[in-house]
């Protein structure tokens, strides 16, 4: 194979590239990388490598890069894949020895290995697995250990490999190798304890290495290896025995602390990958796992509902041994039907009965007191930061921290204990309400925390205790009392009862005591009060809001404290998730109060600009600043106005695609935007200038293309003529290049947008898109458009907009029709008449009332034009308007009146009142339907207009030919509608 690099120079670059110094660094980067697609680079790359002798930085980059390339080039059909005589070398070098001396760069060989293992092993390197278990066998330490490692990172590559045949070869892989494995795992576990026993710490460590690399190994076979694991003796005897090397790695914790630091530290490791085992068993083998659940449930009580397993667990062997008692509660294998007898499983039968004998009345009764008084207390480390950081204690552990935390995990715990065995736990937390919550001694601390617990407890079963705990009467006779407690120590209470309450808000409390509960939760609110305590108040106000039982009426008294106390909360929190937070509640607050909130948005509007500018680095606070930014646009209205000097660099920042910050914060700056819009009662310059951000926000056409035609139609309709005096070119420009490739929906409401142009600027929003009717007027005549399954919805658009035309703009209508017809060599009358034909017959696909009068209103007033082409059509568009008033007609049958649908009147019952618009943009909305001849006039009285003037025009001689035309029940109809 013939290199194009020199291999002294690629060593060279390698140096520079370990340089310090940017400017040599950069070029030796750049350079690097041009060469990835080069023949024979990596070749060089292993030579180097592979040479002991050599610079750890330079071998440690060399081996990265060509980690990356694997990555990029060693595929088949890559581009620039790397040729098959360079792979079949460089397979051969990979493992034609073990003995790097460098633990990182022998970590990094072995995942590089392992990544070619799942591109060619087994099919192209068949090799591999014999050379690594021939290896592993050497007396050699340092070679045994480096192929173990290899062989670990190779089985874990071909383990994930998830397509059938990858999976079936996985399989036979395991079935082959599983024994030797096995085997080779006990003997090193005995040979561990065995050193341990004798203190011979180099063994002990070198043992315990093995044990955890082979163990390794297992877990993968294991899980990923076996599709029945009671089929395989082997493995059912290597799961009993991880329950025993458990028990005796646990236990020997005093023996191995007094060898070394890092020994013990390898000890738990060991530990929390038998835990793990047993974790995954479980989950992807539930039904193989029944025999194994009395023994993990009898483990997991042992090392943590009991003082001598305390001593010897630590926290990560806690977490997973009590997930895995939780994931044996929650299985669904395990959970019989309603009615045992139906249940036909035996292995779930047998599940149930397990569970059942094992869990008693009263170990039950233990592990609930155990959970509350011993995990759910307050440790010292949580005090601590409680008091030197506050809001990093209050700082919530979602997501999965369950998996990973004990706080989270023993919560999760308690609460599938309590769903599980809701016939009896719950009595067994109500005792201790009933032993806890009567008074302490506040300089008691142990009292204190241990009433913390339990108020925790039940906050946590609240639903579970909602026939059992009378919480009215726990929050007026009981909880209230103690928030008045004053005392350092108590502030631990008062945060806990502020938390309980937020927990039965939405549970069990009495509308009656909404006032009370504002009492209670404002003053918390104050300075005065403790960071936390005043947090949890916030959070617990919040709820209070959100609950469906609020009543505005209510809070209305406390709006104005407690809005000005979270604004003084929010200045004197410092941390970006805490701002979120407040900011978050006090959005809530202006939501649900809306217009109340006016008054007393002032110091909160002034502050908000600091904010923001603090706020710089950290977008998703942005994103919480923009977000109650919107509402509180909302709650003002027209008043927003005064906050323009605030809002629109806002909105100009989030919506600029030159920004780097827009993409964190586009969306919600669209949706301020819009409200901005909607709620502003003219339209400033400042408001109009915003717009130059549009038409790239337009161009880009992602998921927010709807949000963003709704701004353009609501400065459609604010701004009219000094709207379109600036933005009419660019806008036209912008929404006929996006009808060139938009899906239908996006299509359709692009139509829209040019409807309402042609409602507000007839004449010239006619020339703006002169080119795209041409095409709409093409699409009418074509039966292209009926083909496809949108079809018959984009040609109803396409009709809309040419009645629009014709309603409001007839004199470019004429003189459009007239160039059209020129440029194909026709009169007037020889293009309309196909034209009128084929619009007619379409119009069965215009299903809306109001659209369906519209087309009708459209063609009515071209029949007064004394246009023989389109009296031709007489009988077939009097027909359609005699199927549009069975559309939009109401009759009253008790005064015999009757009425248009589609139509309404400022004078009408039925129009609505100025309180009953949201928005200004909504009057603005209502004011231009009315200038609507669609809505503004009635549809019967326009009819009877339009043949009267065509009677008058044609004469009674012309018009009683046209009308004989008719088909006779049509026009018994036609005469009974103009009644």
């Amino acid at each position: 194979m013939n290199s194009t690099v020199d291999p002294s120079t690629v060593l060279d670059v390698l140096i520079r590239a370990c340089s310090q110094d940017a400017l040599v660094l950069k070029p030796a980067e750049q350079q690097l990388m041009w060469w990835e697609n080069q023949p024979g680079f990596y070749s060089i790359l292993a030579s180097v490598f592979t040479k002991h002798d050599m610079d750890v930085g330079v071998r440690w980059l060399a081996v990265l890069y060509f980690k990356n390339g694997v990555d990029r080039y060693w595929r088949r059909n890559a581009p620039n894949a790397i040729c098959e005589e360079e792979k079949s070398m460089l397979r051969q070098q990979l493992i034609s020895s073990f003995n790097e001396p460098v633990n990182q760069i022998a970590t990094q060989l072995s995942v590089l290995v392992g990544k070619i293992a799942r591109l060619d092993c087994p099919h192209v390197w068949p090799e591999l697995i014999p050379l690594l278990l021939e290896a592993i066998r050497d007396d050699d330490l340092l070679r045994q250990q480096r192929a173990m490692l290899t062989f670990y990172h190779v089985i874990k590559s071909l383990a994930s490999k998830r397509l059938p045949g990858d999976k079936k070869v996985f399989e036979e892989l395991t079935s082959n190798i599983f024994t030797f494995v096995f085997t080779m795992w006990e003997t090193n576990k005995n040979s561990f304890f065995t050193a341990l026993q004798s203190r011979d710490n180099f063994v002990t460590d070198v043992s315990l290495d093995r044990c955890i690399l082979s163990l390794k190994v297992l877990r993968k076979l294991v899980i990923f290896g076996f599709n029945e694991l009671d089929k395989n003796v082997s493995v059912i005897n290597f799961l009993f025995l991880v329950f025993q090397c458990l028990d005796q790695v646990l236990k020997a914790r005093p023996v191995v602390a007094t060898l070394s630091e890092e020994l013990l530290v390898k000890r738990n490791k060991l530990i929390v990958l038998l835990s793990k085992l047993l974790l995954d068993v479980q989950e992807t083998h539930s039904e193989d796992f029944v025999q194994f659940i009395r023994p993990s449930l009898e483990l997991s009580v042992v090392y943590n509902f009991t003082e001598q397993g305390i001593g010897l667990n630590f926290e990560r062997f806690s977490v997973y041994s009590l997930n895995l008692m939780r994931g044996i509660l929650r299985c669904e294998s395990y959970r019989p039907a309603k009615t045992i007898e139906e249940t036909k499983n035996p292995v779930t039968l047998m599940a149930y009965r397990i569970r059942l004998e094992f869990f008693t009345d009263e170990v039950l009764t233990g592990l609930c007191r155990h959970l509350i008084l011993h995990y759910f207390l307050l440790t010292q480390d949580d005090l601590v930061c409680w008091e030197s950081d506050p809001e990093s204690f209050m700082s919530e552990e979602s997501g999965d921290s369950w998996k990973f935390s004990i706080r989270p995990c023993t919560e999760n715990l308690f609460r599938t204990l309590v769903k599980e065995f809701h016939a009896t736990l719950p009595d067994v937390i109500l005792k201790m309400l009933t032993e806890y919550r009567g008074g302490i001694n506040p300089d008691d601390l142990s009292a204190i925390l241990r009433k913390d617990a339990v108020y925790c407890a039940v906050g946590k079963a609240s639903f579970e205790l909602y026939d059992l705990v009378d919480f009215d009467d726990l929050f007026v006779n009981h909880l209230l009392p103690e928030l008045q407690i004053k005392h350092p120590n108590y502030r631990i209470i008062h945060r806990r009862v502020i938390w309980l309450i937020g927990c039965w808000i939405g549970v069990k409390l009495s509308n009656s005591l909404r006032t009370k509960l504002y009492d209670c939760l404002v003053p918390f609110l104050d300075r005065s009060q403790d960071l936390v305590v005043r947090i949890e108040a916030a959070l617990t106000l919040k709820s209070s809001i959100d609950d469906f039982e609020f009543n505005v009426e209510q809070f209305l008294p406390y709006l104005e404290a407690s809005f000005g106390q979270l604004f003084l909360l929010l200045k004197d929190v410092s941390e970006c998730e805490t701002k979120m937070t407040i900011l978050h509640v006090m959005s809530f607050i202006i939501q649900r109060m809306q217009a109340d909130i006016r008054p007393h948005a002032g110091a909160f509007i002034q502050y908000l600009p600091m904010l923001w500018h603090a706020s710089a680095e950290y977008n998703m606070l942005r994103c919480a600043i923009i977000t109650t930014l919107t509402k509180l646009v909302q709650g003002l209205g027209p008043l927003c106005i005064t906050m323009f000097d605030l809002l629109i660099p806002v909105i100009r920042l989030s919506t600029d695609v030159t920004q780097e910050p827009h993409v964190y914060l586009y969306e919600d700056g669209l949706e301020l935007w819009l409200n901005t819009v909607h709620c502003t009662s003219h339209c400033t310059p400042q408001l109009l200038d915003l717009f130059t951000n549009m038409s790239p926000l337009l161009e880009l056409g992602t998921e927010s293309l709807k949000v963003c035609l709704k701004i353009v139609e609501a400065y459609i309709i604010l701004g009219k003529k000094d709207f379109f005096q600036r933005f009419y070119a660019s806008l036209g420009a912008c929404l006929r290049n996006l009808l060139k490739d938009i899906k239908v929906e996006g299509a359709l409401m692009i139509y829209k947008i040019i409807e309402l142009i042609l409602k507000v600027i007839p004449e010239d929003g006619a020339t703006m898109f002169d080119s795209l009717l041409v095409d709409i007027f093409r699409s009418i005549v074509s039966t292209e458009d009926l083909r496809s399954s949108d079809g018959p919805v984009m040609l109803a658009m396409h009709l809309v907009l040419v009645s629009r035309m014709i309603l409001h703009s007839p004199q470019f209508f004429w003189g459009f029709v007239e160039k059209l017809a020129k440029q194909q060599g026709q009169s007037v009358g020889e293009f309309l008449d196909p034209f009128l034909s084929s619009f007619v017959e379409k119009m069965e696909h215009v299903t809306q009332p109001d659209r369906r009068k519209l087309c009708s209103m459209a063609l009515m007033s071209l029949l007064t034009t004394n246009a023989s082409a389109i009296q031709n059509h007489f009988d077939a568009i009097v027909t359609y308007c005699v199927e549009v008033f069975y559309d939009v007609r109401r009759s009253n049958f008790e005064n015999g009146i009757h009425s248009d649908t589609t139509c309404f009147s400022t004078t009408s019952s039925d129009s609505p009142s100025e309180d009953e618009f949201e928005t200004d943009h909504d009057k603005r909305r209502h004011s231009l339907s009315l200038q609507d001849p669609v809505c503004a006039i009635n549809f019967r009285d326009f009819v009877l207009t339009q043949l009267t003037y065509l009677q008058n025009q044609v004469g009674q001689v012309a018009f009683n030919g046209l009308v004989n035309s008719l088909d006779s029940e049509i026009y018994q109809q036609l005469q009974q509608f103009l009644q």
